[in-house]
């Protein structure tokens, strides 16, 4: 169970990463590639450590999506 759990938080550290990244991208540029990265690792970081309550949250949305 452990091993999933740091997976899981790898991935979706990993993704937020990417995500909160370019978004520091778009928003501001060559300053946000420039120094993004830290915002993003940090919101990575904690989403990662966060993860079951995203997947559940995503999942939800995902059921909420389909009913209307």
């Amino acid at each position: 169970m452990e091993e999933l759990y740091e997976w899981g938080a790898v991935v979706v550290g990993f993704i937020v990463f990417c995500i909160a990244w370019w978004a520091c991208v778009e928003s501001y540029g060559f300053w946000g590639f420039a120094i993004g990265w830290l915002p993003s690792s940090i919101l990575g970081s904690i989403c990662g450590a966060l993860w079951p309550l995203i997947a559940i949250g995503a999942l939800w949305f995902f059921i909420q999506m389909q009913k209307s």
